[in-house]
């Protein structure tokens, strides 16, 4: 069976007692990037730009290949 884990500095209403004060528990803002598919940092190169960066190395490599080898 499952235990729950208890602070023992948290009462049972979600409040901290710290000796004769009691204060709420903290919430955890929201981040900044709520709501977003990727955590990623976007680059401006897109899947098909690097595909065709890609394209254009083989190109280059393979024409100087056929120079090497004339």
């Amino acid at each position: 069976t499952a235990v729950a884990t208890v602070d023992p500095t948290e009462g049972a209403a979600g409040i901290i007692e710290i000796g004769e004060a009691n204060t709420p528990t903290p919430t955890p803002l929201p981040s900044v990037d709520a709501g977003k598919d990727s955590s990623l940092p976007q680059t401006g190169l897109e899947t098909w730009g690097i595909i065709a960066l890609g394209a254009i190395l083989v190109i280059v490599l393979l024409g100087a290949r056929r120079l090497r080898a004339s």
